[in-house]
């Protein structure tokens, strides 16, 4: 964080020679995660039980490569993890933008070290490395339904897929401050990268459902599964908002952006900070309403830059005579229906538990009549 810190400072100077040393700073930040990650996997290798994550997932007796996936079944390693993938993405965009360090590529890098500097803090929130005063000798294992495979590829295909949306995000908030047009070819890349690994990861996770954790079906409307598909929806609408916007005079497509970002926020603190009961989630920290009020935060700032810029948000222009253009109109619609369904599913509990101390999750019937109606006017677009 230090460095990451010192990093914003250096590009937030105007002195161009002094500038130029902040990409060095930003390699001993990225191989300083990298050592971080590292370090924290090797406690679970050498069975370091006075470490609390280790001795809660993981044991003498269980393989080399359980031990690996181990270090991101807590809240803080997995929290880690993804500060990991974020730090990854950060540094190759860093070394992108110092090839060509005008505005729009210096703010970029300000704000994409700027959230991989918050989420090194929720891990310091969750703390990843606490021990505790007398070592166990023996740890407590892993649950056996994470021994599986698909405990080693889900959690980081779809931390990947948050890592990206986030450059993305980044992108957009550049080119609004700016007011240069969006680096296209790399938004794209990122957009796309991100969409095809969530999708991947949400695949994953319907089958690691149906094939070990017995629950009956692919899907079960869990909270946080619920969650996962909206940034997925709000990144389907992104890439057909061309096709019905007709020009680039509205804010439609970063909206979209903006919405997925927030609700990579919004998952994170379900997961990271227990706000929800989920078979997904971690222990209760108080990582989850700083996730919020950050969510809040670059949600204000979004607005701030929107009206700087004088657009509006939508101004969709289609022509209505064209069959496809129309379809295309519906399907988004639709998609953002269901998109609004599932969002007031999964934000339902959490407006509900101050008022009451009894639990409250909406049925598996509310989400299946709630989308039906949008899913099937889905069907004649496609």
């Amino acid at each position: 964080m230090i460095f990451l810190v010192f990093d914003f400072l250096l590009l937030s100077r105007k002195n161009t020679r002094k500038r130029k040393s902040t990409f060095y700073v930003s390699v001993v930040a990225f191989f300083v995660i990298i050592g971080t990650y590292l370090l924290f996997v090797q406690h679970f290798l050498v069975d370091d039980f006075s470490i609390v994550e280790v001795y809660s997932h993981s044991s003498s007796s269980l393989p080399f490569v359980s031990k690996v996936y181990a270090a991101w079944a807590g809240g803080g390693g997995s929290l880690l993890l993804l500060t990991l993938c974020l730090g990854v993405v950060y540094f190759g965009f860093r070394v992108w933008a110092d090839r060509e360090p005008e505005e729009f590529q210096i703010f970029s890098g300000r704000v994409m070290g700027i959230i991989t500097a918050f989420f090194l803090l929720m891990c310091i929130f969750k703390n990843p490395f606490a021990t505790f005063e007398i070592a166990p000798q023996e740890g407590g294992g892993l649950n056996p339904a994470l021994q599986t495979p698909w405990m080693a590829v889900h959690p980081p295909i779809v931390f990947i897929a948050y890592a990206f949306l986030a450059l993305a995000f980044v992108l957009v908030l550049a080119g609004m401050r700016t007011g240069k047009q969006t680096e296209e070819k790399l938004l794209k890349l990122s957009t796309r990268l991100s969409w095809l690994f969530f999708t991947i990861g949400i695949a994953l996770g319907g089958l690691w459902a149906y094939e070990v954790l017995g629950w009956g079906g692919y899907w079960s409307w869990d909270p946080i599964e619920t969650s996962s598909l909206l940034p997925w929806f709000a990144l389907t609408v992104f890439f057909h908002f061309d096709r019905i916007q007709g020009t680039r005079r509205a804010l439609s497509r970063e909206f979209m952006i903006l919405l997925a970002f927030d609700d990579l926020i919004f998952l994170s603190a379900l997961t990271r900070g227990v706000l929800l009961m989920s078979v997904h989630a971690y222990a209760f920290s108080p990582a989850g309403p700083v996730l919020l009020l950050f969510a809040l935060g670059v949600t204000l700032y979004f607005f701030y830059l929107q009206r700087k810029t004088g657009k509006n948000l939508f101004q969709l222009n289609y022509d209505k005579t064209s069959t496809e253009a129309v379809s295309t109109f519906l399907g988004v619609l639709a998609t953002l229906a269901v998109f609004i369904v599932c969002f007031v599913g999964v934000a339902a509990p959490l407006v509900h538990s101050p008022f009451t101390t009894e639990p409250f999750t909406p049925s598996t019937g509310f989400y299946n009549i709630g989308t039906l109606p949008f899913v099937l006017t889905l069907l004649p677009p496609s």
